[in-house]
């Protein structure tokens, strides 16, 4: 599978609809406790808020879950 280039400027994980220090404030977390509750670490959390990467889509759900929202209210469909 050929992936298209990424343009300059764009983040991989643009579709971030709510980013997730804001999230993590209103229950007030750091990110090495979100991510001790999401199983990963602080480092991932942050490269997820910071748009540097894009979560799977395991991760993806259980970020739902932990925030109470569906997927599709966190994150964009890049597709359509």
């Amino acid at each position: 599978m050929v992936r298209a280039p990424n343009p300059a400027g764009r983040h991989l994980a643009s579709g971030f609809r709510w980013p997730g220090d804001r999230r993590r404030a209103l229950i007030g977390w750091t990110q090495e406790q979100l991510g001790q509750v999401l199983g990963v670490s602080r480092q991932a959390i942050n490269a997820l808020e910071t748009e540097k990467h894009a979560p799977s889509l395991d991760l993806a759900y259980r970020i739902a879950v932990t925030f109470g929202r569906p997927v599709e209210e966190i994150f964009e469909n890049p597709h359509g």
